[in-house]
């Protein structure tokens, strides 16, 4: 049978602020802390974790106003386990929430933990990369700044693709943006503006990478005579996104077909069953 005052004693200690900053640590949250001299620790300084996409400093709101860095010393004991449960931020109260640390290594577990963070750290650069490298879609919870700030939305396009349809107009509509972005994913074309979507060249460029991606090019670029001939002659099967003018022009099929024979089955019905057509298909 245990001994009553050494599990009382053992329960005290487990409660005491020194423990819970302990495991707080132990748990990597925090650097050595210099003892002063009653014994107590001092905050550590602490240093910005820099990545090699992010050159610049971390921004943050207008009126100059910083966050806090550190955990006081009241605080260890409700900093989140995001260890045990990396959604746990959610329901630190709002004073950590509001710290850019702790934030900063909640959205390294979570990055949707962006939407609970404090306004002011979603106008954060570095707390936002850190958010869309773990989750491109936390992009939605970011400052409008940063919606528009092209390293921030291109490394979440490179996490989610979808994340690009919460970038800013200024880059959806920025024919260099869209470019690279299709570089990592084909699909962002849909998200950029009605213009560059009407654009054949930039069309073209995209769709080299896949041609499905002209089922997002504007109707008069799926029309346009050029870019069928160019794209046909190297992906067959994108003859299924174009107007059904050229699916049903003969020298346009045979050219799919002979690019991709499967593309036979997009073109029109009359020269499905024309045998020269066929032929060159199989």
């Amino acid at each position: 049978m245990p001994d009553g005052g050494t599990q009382t004693g053992q329960d005290e200690a487990l409660s005491s602020p020194a423990l819970a900053r302990q495991k707080w640590c132990e748990r990597g949250h925090c650097g050595s802390s210099p003892q002063r001299s009653d014994g107590s620790s001092t905050p550590p300084t602490s240093k910005s974790r820099t990545t090699s996409s992010d050159s610049c400093s971390s921004r943050g709101s207008s009126d100059g106003e910083e966050m806090p860095d550190e955990i006081d010393e009241d605080d260890i004991g409700e900093a989140p386990d995001l260890d045990a449960d990396p959604g746990a931020f959610a329901w630190a109260p709002a004073r950590l929430r509001g710290n850019r640390r702790v934030a900063l290594e909640a959205m390294r577990h979570d990055g949707m933990a962006l939407q609970h963070a404090a306004q002011k750290l979603r106008d954060d650069r570095q707390v936002v990369l850190e958010a869309v490298r773990e989750c491109g879609r936390a992009l939605d919870f970011a400052s409008e700044m940063l919606r528009a700030d092209a390293v921030v939305v291109l490394e979440a396009v490179r996490q989610d693709w979808r994340a690009c349809r919460f970038a800013a107009p200024e880059l959806t509509s920025d024919a260099n943006f869209v470019l690279e972005a299709a570089e990592h994913a084909w699909q962002v074309l849909q998200f950029a503006s009605e213009e560059l979507r009407g654009d054949p060249n930039l069309v073209l460029r995209v769709a080299a990478h896949d041609g499905r991606a002209l089922q997002y090019a504007s109707a008069s670029v799926r029309a346009h005579r050029g870019v069928a001939e160019e794209l046909l002659a190297i992906e067959g099967r994108a003859l299924r996104f174009l107007a059904p003018s050229l699916r049903a022009d003969r020298e346009l099929v045979r050219q799919a077909v002979r690019q991709d024979g499967r593309a036979l089955r997009f073109a029109g019905a009359r020269l499905r069953e024309d045998r020269g057509v066929v032929l060159e298909a199989v």
